[in-house]
């Protein structure tokens, strides 16, 4: 999944695919990716370069970047900056990935989210009882985003992925669909793939405001991702 929420999925899955090849097709593999932009230096190898913080994100006040934070209490993840609010199920867990953390009252630095390298704010929560995950993404819009609207931005997302994919020869990806979110229809990328335990449903969503995007994406294994989105609703 390409995004800069995304950038962390898309990591993973890059990473993942890379640590099933072999040396030869490794090599090709980050050549072609290269060529794509996509940079994962040399396997193993360490960057302790930080990542390029976008400008809206160096100009935010103290204010302004706890408002994009967001607050987690009593199992509810509320963004008043995007209008939504997530209740986490029982049996369920949330981590903010920048430090690792399940519990947390105080915002975290989105500049430092950027120099870590994770692309901006991300929330991973599972859900065992549903057999999925949701992440919760927070980023600064890439300056070609600007102008899109939201259905032009799944679809820019949607490329993307569909790229990616043809990297490690594979001619799949998600397809444009809508879903309701909070009570609203909205654009979605939406991809079923078989794995070796069944079928896994998937959905993204990509939600300007300002600057900055509101990104959700709902991973649902021999399942829909339907409840999992009706998590989700207006604040």
């Amino acid at each position: 999944m390409k995004t800069r929420f995304v950038a962390a999925l898309l990591a993973l899955l890059l990473m993942l695919s890379l640590a099933a090849c072999g040396e030869t097709e490794v090599a090709s593999v980050l050549e072609q990716a290269a060529e794509a932009g996509i940079s994962l230096g040399e396997p193993g190898e360490e960057d302790d370069t930080p990542g390029e913080v976008p400008q809206c994100v160096q100009d935010l006040s103290e204010e302004e970047n706890a408002l994009l934070n967001g607050e987690w209490k009593d199992g509810v993840y509320l963004n008043e900056y995007f209008g939504y609010r997530f209740t986490l199920p029982a049996g369920g867990t949330m981590t903010r990935l920048h430090d690792e953390a399940t519990e947390w009252t105080e915002p975290v630095s989105l500049a430092a989210c950027y120099e870590g390298k994770e692309g901006g704010l991300i929330f991973w929560a599972d859900i065992p009882d549903l057999d999925g995950f949701v992440m919760i993404g927070v980023q600064a819009r890439k300056d070609e985003e600007f102008g899109l609207d939201e259905e032009a931005l799944v679809e820019k997302n949607i490329r993307d992925i569909w790229d990616i994919n043809k990297l490690f020869g594979e001619d799949r990806g998600p397809e444009l669909g809508t879903a309701v979110f909070a009570g609203e229809e909205h654009p979605a990328a939406i991809q079923t793939s078989e794995i070796s335990s069944g079928t896994q449903n998937m959905i993204d969503l990509y939600i300007p405001k300002g600057d900055f995007l509101y990104l959700v994406t709902i991973t649902v294994n021999n399942g829909e991702w339907e409840p999992l989105l009706a998590l989700f609703d207006k604040a």
